[in-house]
């Protein structure tokens, strides 16, 4: 009997061209992919992540679900799994759910959290984990700009040229924006994201935290519709999908590993 796995993973994006499988590239999707064929024994298996990922983005709560008829218990397969991944990526957590759950298509919104390193000197040990901004950054101001983001809009400025989305209205749920020693963090939940979106916000956020531009700029860029009046696309090494948003059927009982 088939049985419909839901994983969660973290994984540092470092030394991956992205989720997504690309041929000659080392993306999560395939080494995730190659170490659940080795253990299930299944050539053919194929994992549907809840998104994609850029090079270099990392990840505290990517989910991603499967097929198999294996009846191997939850936390074995978590454990034999993660004996077989490389150590820049790990399974948290694995739980059954309903056949006709899709990681992607189920997921009711997500956390992302951009990181920005400030200080007035470079940190070696953040290079790879956060966006370095020298010059003194404005919280209050970065969220009186933030506000403008909030609800539903049209956010075809904060959206990339190469993106597949059909339309650009979204809805953002939540901007939080909070200093924790030299790093600022900016996390943004919301139903779903455009292409380079979060980065885009950001990009537009710290020129108003530098104050080279005033809090109505946000404004201004959202209702232009045009990606080129808002600031520059942050670096993909600031962000981290923090968390995915699911409903599952009240009545139904699957379980969750430890």
């Amino acid at each position: 009997m088939s049985r419909k796995i839901l994983i969660t993973l973290e994984f540092d994006g470092t030394d991956f061209s992205g989720w997504q499988i690309q041929p000659g590239r080392r993306t999560v999707q395939s080494v995730l992919e190659e170490a659940l064929r080795e253990l299930l024994n299944d050539p053919n298996l194929r994992i549907m992540g809840s998104g994609r990922t850029d090079a270099g983005v990392h990840a505290l709560g990517m989910c991603a679900s499967f097929n198999t008829t294996l009846d191997i218990p939850l936390e074995g397969l978590v454990r034999g799994v993660n004996a077989k991944l490389p150590e820049d990526v790990q399974i948290l957590q694995a739980r059954e759910v309903p056949p006709a759950f899709c990681a992607r298509r189920w997921s009711r919104g997500k956390r992302y959290r951009y990181r920005v390193w400030n200080h007035h000197r470079s940190s070696p040990l953040e290079r790879d984990r956060s966006w370095y901004v020298f010059d003194p950054l404005d919280l209050d101001l970065m969220r009186e700009g933030a506000r403008y983001l909030l609800g539903r809009h049209d956010f075809s400025a904060f959206r990339a040229s190469g993106c597949s989305s059909t339309h650009a209205v979204r809805d953002i749920y939540d901007i939080r924006i909070f200093r924790e020693g030299s790093v600022v963090s900016i996390e943004v939940s919301g139903s779903a994201f455009l292409r380079h979106m979060v980065r885009n916000i950001v990009g537009a956020l710290v020129p108003v935290g530098k104050k080279i531009h005033p809090p109505e700029w946000i404004n201004e860029i959202l209702q232009s519709g045009v990606r080129g009046k808002g600031g520059k696309t942050a670096p993909p090494q600031g962000l981290y999908l923090v968390e995915l948003f699911y409903e599952f059927p009240p009545t139904e009982q699957y379980p969750t590993s430890l």
